[in-house]
C-alpha cells in the first residue's frame, strides 16, 4: 500500500491503529497488556501525548491520541520500538513484532458551537474504540454483560477510577467534557450507560459504527487519512507542505493523501491561470478557438505541478478528452519561447 505522510502539528488529534505482523497477537497474557500499559505511559511522560481513549485487541490496538508538541512519529516509534524489545525479550524472540507501519487518521475534533456529542467526528470515533470488545464480540450485551466488564481499555482501567488513581497521561477529564460530561462518579456512570445503551441497541458488528454524514469510519480506517468535513480535509491538506515529511515519491503521489492534495493544488493552479489569462469560468469547448494557447497554457502547468489524471484536467478545462490533453501540453512544453506571447512567458516562469 502507498505510504502516506505523517502530518504533525501541535494539538492535532489522532486515532491510532497497529497490528501484529501477519496479524499474529501482540499481546498474549496479563504481563504482555501490563507491559504494554505501562510503555504506552511512559512514551506518554516522554512526549506529553495525552490518550483519550484505547483498547488492546490481542493482535491489534486502538488509541485516540493528542499531540501538544507535534511530535507524533517520535513518540510512536519509542512506543512501538520499545514495546517489540521488551515482547521479544520477554518471549525469547527476534525480528518484528507489528506488521504495516501504525495507521495514524487525523480526526477533527468539536465543532464550535455544536452540542457535545452531537454527531462530532472525535466522540464517534471515541465509542467506535471503546465499543470494540463488542463488535469481535467478546463482550455480550444478550449476556447481561457491561462494556466497562472488558478489561483492557480505558474506560475499565482509566474512566471508571476515581482521580486520584489515575495516571495524568490518560485525559479522562478532557474525554468527558467532549460529552458535556464532569469527572464525578454520576457522570462517569452516564458515560458508561451511553456505551452500554449503544451496545444492546445495535446490531452487534455495526456497534459503535457512527451515524454522521460523510465517509463510513470502517471505510476511513482501511483506506483514508482523515475523520472529519471536508472543510477539515481541506485545512489538513494546506498543513501538508510544513510537514517534516513532505512528501516528493511515487508511493506517497499515488496514496489517497497523495491524490486528494493534488486534486487541491490542480484547483489553486486552475484559478490562478483563469485569473492570470483573465478567462472567466467555466471554459467550455466552444471557447477552445485553435491557436488561443491559454488554456493550454493552465492544462500546461497542472499536467507539470500535480498528479491529477489527464481525464481531471480534460474535464475541468473543456478540452473533450484525456488524450487531446496528453497532445496538446506536450507539444506546449517543446514550445520555444520566441512562440509564446509576453503573457504566456510570464505564466510558463511561474512554473
Amino acid at each position: 500500500m502507498p505510504r502516506q505522510p505523517r502530518i504533525e502539528f501541535e494539538n492535532a488529534v489522532y486515532h491510532i491503529l497497529a497490528r501484529g505482523y501477519q496479524r499474529q497477537a501482540i499481546f498474549t497474557d496479563r504481563h504482555d497488556h501490563e507491559t504494554f500499559i505501562r510503555t504506552l505511559g511512559e512514551t506518554c511522560e516522554r512526549t506529553g501525548f495525552q490518550v483519550l481513549a484505547w483498547v488492546l485487541m490481542g493482535n491489534h490496538y486502538h488509541a485516540v491520541i493528542r499531540t501538544p508538541n507535534a511530535n507524533l512519529v517520535e513518540g510512536m516509534q519509542w512506543l512501538q520500538n520499545t514495546y517489540t524489545r521488551r515482547f521479544n525479550v520477554r518471549h525469547q524472540q527476534w525480528g518484528r513484532l507489528f506488521g504495516d507501519r501504525y495507521k495514524s487518521i487525523l480526526v477533527e475534533g468539536i465543532t464550535p458551537g455544536a452540542a457535545p456529542g452531537g454527531g462530532d467526528y472525535l466522540t464517534s470515533l471515541i465509542e467506535y474504540v471503546l465499543l470494540n470488545p463488542a463488535r469481535s464480540g467478546l463482550i455480550q450485551a444478550a449476556n447481561g454483560e457491561s462494556i466497562q466488564d472488558y478489561e483492557w481499555s480505558n474506560l475499565r482501567r482509566s474512566i471508571m477510577q476515581p482521580a486520584r488513581i489515575r495516571s495524568e497521561w490518560d485525559d479522562v477529564p478532557g474525554l468527558l467534557a467532549l460529552f458535556g460530561l464532569k469527572d464525578t462518579a454520576a457522570d462517569r456512570r452516564k458515560f458508561v450507560q451511553r456505551l452500554d445503551t449503544r451496545m444492546r441497541s445495535e446490531e452487534a458488528l455495526r456497534c459503535g459504527l457512527p451515524k454522521i454524514d460523510g465517509p463510513a469510519l470502517h471505510n476511513t480506517l482501511s483506506r483514508g487519512w482523515f475523520w472529519g468535513s471536508q472543510a477539515f480535509r481541506e485545512a489538513m491538506l494546506k498543513r501538508i507542505d510544513q510537514s517534516a515529511e513532505h512528501p516528493t515519491n511515487r508511493n506517497y503521489t499515488s496514496s489517497k493523501l497523495g491524490k486528494d492534495h493534488s486534486s487541491l493544488e490542480a484547483k489553486a493552479i486552475l484559478a490562478k491561470g483563469l485569473k492570470h489569462f483573465m478567462l472567466p469560468p467555466p471554459m467550455d469547448t466552444t471557447s477552445n478557438k485553435r491557436g488561443d494557447l491559454r488554456r493550454v497554457a493552465i492544462a500546461w502547468a497542472i499536467w507539470k505541478r500535480t498528479t491529477v489524471p489527464q481525464a481531471w484536467i480534460a474535464e475541468h478545462l473543456g478540452m473533450r478528452t484525456p488524450t487531446n490533453v496528453s497532445q496538446q501540453v506536450r507539444r506546449y512544453d517543446q514550445m520555444p519561447a520566441t512562440d509564446l506571447s509576453a503573457n504566456e512567458k510570464q505564466w510558463r516562469s511561474f512554473f
